[in-house]
């Protein structure tokens, strides 16, 4: 009878295995304050940034913050790039309407 080898490999504690995201953009990645070569105008955060920034605050998972920023940037580019702030309720209900009629999502998926 053949003896099988076992083999033990060693692994990271959950600690080291954790993903940290990557900083903001227009921050120094050591002190996380804005850089002094971005201008005060740039240094407000864009929008998805701002989304990010809130997500994290919330302590969201990074997976999560991924799926939000996805979607949020479905829903301009449907729009043809207009920026949120510029649109209602009825851009939201053309979104969702389209995202059931065309591209057939489930409505756990709208929700």
């Amino acid at each position: 009878m053949a003896q099988s080898a076992m083999v033990v490999v060693p692994f990271a504690s959950r600690e080291h295995a954790r993903f940290t995201p990557p900083p903001l953009s227009s921050t120094d990645r050591v002190s996380g304050l804005p850089h002094p070569s971005v201008s005060a105008e740039a240094r407000k955060p864009k929008l998805l940034d701002q989304v990010r920034e809130a997500i994290r605050t919330q302590h969201y998972s990074w997976r999560t913050e991924q799926t939000y920023v996805q979607w949020i940037k479905r829903f301009i580019f449907f729009h043809n790039k207009r920026h949120p702030l510029e649109m209602g309720g009825k851009e939201i209900s053309q979104f969702l309407s389209a995202l059931a009629v065309e591209k057939h999502v489930s409505a756990s998926t709208q929700s």
